[in-house]
């Protein structure tokens, strides 16, 4: 029979209610990265996840040395945390090839210009955001556009 001081755990009297308003600022962050992650990566944010997650451990601490000792008597820990996980900025796959370098080190090479999707050993003429590449030396003749590239 409970005291009628008492009540049975329950998420909400966990830390006199922090726990749920903590994992309820942890589930609001998750949605606001996760638009954020749209309007930054648009179609590459395609099946993107954010988690939240918490645990709640409940752990018999204080049982005494007696062998016979009450359950009443006893006391336990409850330790609550959560975890958010967002996605990470999408990957970037391009293309390289073997080569090797003047003492015959196997290594991997790229245009001048630097690593795309495409094979290497296909000729370009700009870069992805516009660039003009030199087609004899492969190097690209511009600085980079303020607020453009990858």
């Amino acid at each position: 029979m409970s005291h009628p001081k008492f009540s049975p755990l329950e998420l909400a009297l966990i830390d006199e209610g922090r726990f749920v308003a903590k994992v309820d600022e942890d589930l609001r962050k998750a949605q606001a990265y996760l638009v954020r992650y749209l309007e930054e990566h648009r179609g590459l944010a395609k099946k993107s996840k954010a988690k939240v997650t918490f645990d709640v451990i409940l752990t018999c601490e204080d049982v005494g040395r007696d062998p016979e000792v009450r359950p009443e008597n006893a006391t336990f820990s409850v330790t609550a945390r959560s975890k958010i996980a967002l996605p990470s900025r999408p990957d970037s796959i391009t293309l390289a090839m073997p080569g090797e370098d003047e003492d015959g080190t196997p290594l991997l090479e790229v245009r001048r210009s630097g690593s795309t999707r495409d094979t290497p050993r296909q000729e370009v003429l700009t870069t992805e955001d516009g660039r003009t590449v030199n087609t004899e030396t492969g190097e690209v003749l511009e600085k980079p556009k303020t607020g453009k590239g990858k």
